[in-house]
This record gives structure tokens, C-alpha cells and sequence, in this order.
């Protein structure tokens, strides 16, 4: 009787085809087709899977962690909101969920079987999750807040006024100026998530050399993200929707710039990790 040592064993394996009804109930896992090479592949599926849910949470919060910083900040300082309900609601709906469903369905990288065993208690956060999501956060807040204060800081150095918040607030109730500046808020926030996804497939691996070819999911909703967040203030009707203003092409080339700054902090990364592993080697 095989059961005493399958219920002794850390991880149980009983044969689906041949094995006894006794052993396959004491043992933790049944291989159905009687091949141990299943094991090996179920691994690497719950790895992937496991890593997937990882990136996807994280990604999702350092997203969100973001525009909470975005209009605290704006809040404790005494500006203007940055962001409309409305622009929250679709950033959460497009340029959080889209990307979203791309990292999920990712297929893993290509030495995900050479990783050492994940400790079944850790959580989410461990190796340096809790850092990425509060890092990454961060940076798209400030990165967002920059770009809604460009107009009215550029109006008071023009004006050679000194940069106060009671400045900066009265420059954005001149004519449409709030109206840009939470434009330009609204395309730098969902932009730089757009972005921020890219880097979240693999913290260790550049984006430059990554493989789209395996996650077209991924291209799709980057690609399809952009067009929509173009849209948002090129086409009347969402205009006046969302309360945007059209932007120039110089404005665009500005903000597509400043929404990419996730993608440089995520190359350095990469470059401090094949550095600090270079060293350890």
C-alpha cells in the first residue's frame, strides 16, 4: 500500500491510469496520463501563471498608486484638480484594464524553469514588489503633475512672477488654460501606463529585447490604448466628453516624451540587475 507514503511525502504523485483508488486519494497530485515528464510541464504552467497574476497586480497598483498620489499631492498643495472624475474612470478602463489583460495571458520567460522554487508562504510583494509599486507609483505622479503644471509655470516665468501655488492657480483660470493643463495631465497619466506595461512583462529584461512575437496581446493593447488616448482630444465629440482640449504635434512629441520616463527608470533597473549580478558571479 502506496498511501502511508504518499501522505508522508511532500508532494504526493499517484498514477491516474494505473494507480489504485487508495493511492490516488492519499496523493497530492495525479498524473492522468501516467507520465512523470507532466509534472515538468504543469511546473512551468503554474509558474507562469503564478508570475502572471504578479505582474498584472502589481502593475495595476503602482498604476493606481499613481493617481492617488496625483490628486493627493495637488490636494495638500492647494492646486487645482489635476484629473475629472471622468478621466480617472476611463485611465481605470482603458489604460489600466487593456495593458491588464495582456500581462495576464503573457507565456513566461524563457528561463522561468531556471528560477529557484518560490517559498509557498511569501506574498505579492515579496522580492521587491512592494518597492516596484510604490517606485513606479511615484513616478507616474510626478510625471503627470509636471505636465499639468507646464503651462501655467511657463505663463509666470514669461511673466517673470515668482512660482507660487497662488500664482500657478491664477495663470490656470486665464481662458482655457485649466482646461489644457488637465488635458495634459489626463494624456501623460494614461500614456505612461501604456508604457509603464511594457516594462512590467519582465523587470529583468529590456524592452528592446524582449520577444512581442510570444504576447501580441500586449502590442494590441498598447497600440489600441494610444489610438484611443489620441482620440480622446483629437475627436470633437470626446472633447467635449472629456473636457480635453486638441493638441498640437509639438505638444504631443512633449507629453509622448515625459510618458516615457517609466520606460527609462525600468531600463536602468535592468541595467543595475545584469550589473549586481555580474558582481555576484
Amino acid at each position: 500500500n502506496d498511501a502511508p507514503s504518499l501522505n508522508a511525502a511532500d508532494i504526493g504523485v499517484a498514477m491516474g491510469i494505473t494507480g489504485t483508488d487508495v493511492a490516488k486519494g492519499a496523493a497530492d497530485m495525479v498524473l492522468t496520463d501516467d507520465n512523470f515528464a507532466s509534472i515538468q510541464k504543469a511546473i512551468h504552467e503554474g509558474r507562469v501563471i503564478y508570475n502572471n497574476i504578479r505582474k498584472t497586480v502589481l502593475f495595476l497598483l503602482s498604476s493606481n498608486f499613481g493617481e492617488i498620489i496625483t490628486m493627493s499631492a495637488a490636494i495638500i498643495a492647494g492646486l487645482f484638480s489635476p484629473l475629472k472624475a471622468i478621466h480617472i474612470l476611463w485611465v481605470n478602463l482603458i489604460t489600466d484594464s487593456l495593458p491588464a489583460l495582456g500581462l495576464g495571458v503573457d507565456e513566461g520567460t524563457p528561463g522561468i524553469m531556471k528560477e529557484k522554487p518560490r517559498d509557498p508562504k511569501e506574498n505579492l510583494f515579496a522580492h521587491g514588489g512592494l518597492a516596484t509599486t510604490l517606485f513606479y507609483g511615484t513616478v507616474i505622479a510626478c510625471i503627470t503633475l509636471g505636465a499639468f503644471l507646464i503651462v501655467p509655470v511657463e505663463m509666470l516665468l514669461a511673466a517673470g512672477r515668482a512660482l507660487t501655488v497662488e500664482g500657478i492657480n491664477e495663470m490656470m483660470a486665464v481662458g482655457n488654460t485649466y482646461m489644457r493643463c488637465q488635458t495634459y495631465a489626463f494624456t501623460t497619466l494614461g500614456v505612461s501606463q501604456l508604457f509603464h506595461a511594457l516594462g512590467m512583462r519582465d523587470v529583468k529584461t529590456s524592452v528592446f529585447r524582449m520577444n512581442y512575437s510570444r504576447n501580441r496581446m500586449i502590442i494590441f493593447a498598447f497600440f489600441f490604448g494610444l489610438m484611443l488616448q489620441v482620440a480622446v482630444t483629437e475627436v470633437v465629440f470626446f472633447e467635449r466628453m472629456f473636457e480635453t482640449v486638441e493638441l498640437s504635434l509639438q505638444e504631443w512629441g512633449m507629453l509622448l516624451i515625459l510618458a516615457t520616463v517609466p520606460l527609462w527608470f525600468h531600463e536602468l533597473r535592468v541595467l543595475y540587475y545584469k550589473l549586481f549580478r555580474r558582481e555576484q558571479a
